[in-house]
């Protein structure tokens, strides 16, 4: 069984963590600040900060989730995820492309010819903080570096640090970052309960066809799986269609196709 990872504290949330993260943006005054440090143009007023948050889980056990987006004045909309906006905006702690670069815009092209743009306005922009060259703004090398090591450096990573001490000490936060940790946990100990299940099931099956092709008959296979004779029948029927040769391989892609085996 592998090893359940443990919750930080609330207390060691940096401004880089996805909950503290959002908190903090829930700021309009700081989100805009943000937003105008990375994009190094004008940012229309905020007139809307809203926090989602919908957590699904991928086969490796990692959180996806919808997080903070803002739209300004102007009717544009900034996220921090993809969603169905004119601007989308990744805060990478890593290099997402490994190419170097500070950062990763992309826009609409055609794919038959990449020449031709669409010129929408939908731009998704992936902002390396792991970049270590010259030719940035010292603004956003500032980010880079608060967002990757928790050092504030100039005016607005001093308030964005503010903002972190000031959260840690927000009980309600507190209380949602704890909540929402069990949430997390109760999906994954779902999860990995499924599928040991349902590897459990594909097991069995495999094992009744090639006792089906040896010609054994549905109480025997129930005595030597040490299954009960009723849900072995029930597999039997299931896949009597695969008869005589009872092939594991097709068996078993029909099973994970829709198919069930009901006891």
């Amino acid at each position: 069984m592998g090893k359940t990872k443990s919750a930080k504290s609330y207390e060691e949330l940096k401004f880089s963590d996805d909950f503290m993260f959002g908190k903090i943006m829930e700021d309009k005054e700081l989100c805009w600040e943000v937003l105008e440090c990375l994009l190094q143009q004008p940012v229309g007023e905020l007139t809307e900060v809203q926090t989602q948050r919908e957590f699904k889980y991928t086969s490796d056990g990692k959180p996806i989730r919808l997080n903070v987006y803002n739209e300004d004045s102007d009717g544009r909309i900034y996220s921090y995820k993809i969603l169905q906006e004119s601007r989308v905006i990744f805060i990478c702690t890593f290099d997402p492309f490994k190419l170097g670069l500070s950062r990763y815009t992309f826009r609409e092209r055609c794919d038959e010819n990449p020449e031709i743009c669409l010129n929408d306005g939908t731009e998704k922009v992936f902002y390396n903080c792991k970049y270590e060259g010259e030719d940035i703004p010292d603004g956003i090398r500032n980010l880079y570096e608060f967002i990757g090591t928790g050092n504030a450096s100039d005016e607005l990573t001093e308030k964005l640090n503010s903002a972190v001490a000031k959260a840690h000490k927000n009980e309600i936060w507190r209380t949602q970052y704890m909540k929402e940790w069990v949430v997390i946990q109760d999906a994954r100990d779902e999860g990995r309960e499924e599928g040991r299940e349902e590897g459990r099931e594909e097991t069995i099956i495999r094992k009744v066809c090639l006792k089906l092709r040896k010609g054994k008959e549905i109480w025997q296979i129930a005595d030597e799986l040490e299954e009960d004779e009723t849900r072995i029948k029930a597999i039997c029927d299931a896949i009597e269609s695969f008869a005589p040769d009872y092939d594991e391989e097709q068996v078993v892609e029909w099973m994970q196709q829709g198919a069930s085996v009901s006891q």
